[in-house]
């Protein structure tokens, strides 16, 4: 669905809001555990980082949905054989679970996750990089690729930073056209203003259905500033 307009964001939300169940929690998928097996890949969690109020310790219910739901939706050539920047890696779970799917994966996150990020991603095809939103700008990549990022929308302080991330991707990277944002639903503002700021910097914004609670956004096309 083209949200492009903000002039479709309220009825779009509303429509949403109103139908969608969710389930009772944040969106943990086991929190409690201290690893997470999918298939034959093994992720460690790390509770003590969740306390210290960084999300990135623990793997998230959006992250096994949306893996599962990429390698067969419309976007895949977006992923598949491409190179992937994915913004917010925490756990490294969503690198690792498309290390065979995509081509490689530069997995960044702030220095406080990059020692569970690299205990974590064991793929040869995973490259680690520090990225903080708010303080560093992206290095560039010359590979044709995409933006991906998993459920790094959860507050408002976080939406201009993660806006401002994804440009410098962008900027700094040619072959980088498209960043796809997806989001576990929580509070009706949160998600109001942040596809309303998405809107204001993008001229296509695509909504998708990943699953129960968890929808995708596909930006394209930055919005040139005079």
């Amino acid at each position: 669905m083209d949200i492009s307009n903000t002039d479709l964001i309220d009825e779009y939300l509303m429509e949403l809001y109103s139908e969608q169940k969710y389930e009772d929690g944040l969106g943990e998928y086991a929190r409690n555990e201290d690893s997470v097996e999918f298939n034959d890949i093994t992720i460690q969690q790390s509770e003590s980082l969740l306390q210290q109020k960084s999300t990135g310790g623990v793997i998230w219910r959006a992250t096994p949905l949306f893996s599962s739901w990429i390698q067969k939706s419309e976007l895949r050539s977006l992923v598949q054989d491409k190179t992937v920047v994915e913004l917010g890696s925490g756990t490294g779970a969503l690198a690792m679970l498309l290390a065979n799917f995509a081509n490689k994966i530069i997995a960044t996150d702030q220095k406080p996750l990059l020692k569970l990020l690299k205990r974590n991603c064991s793929a040869n095809n995973i490259e680690i990089q520090e990225f903080d939103w708010v303080d560093d700008d992206f290095g560039g990549v010359e590979d044709e690729g995409c933006i991906i990022t998993c459920d790094t929308i959860y507050n408002d302080y976080l939406i201009d930073h993660l806006i401002n991330a994804i440009l410098s991707v962008m900027e700094s990277s040619p072959n980088i056209k498209s960043a796809i944002v997806c989001v576990q639903l929580r509070v009706y503002e949160i998600m109001d203003r942040a596809l309303n700021a998405f809107a204001m910097k993008f001229n296509t914004v695509k909504a998708y259905k990943v699953g129960l609670g968890v929808e995708c956004y596909l930006l394209e096309d930055p919005i040139k500033l005079n």
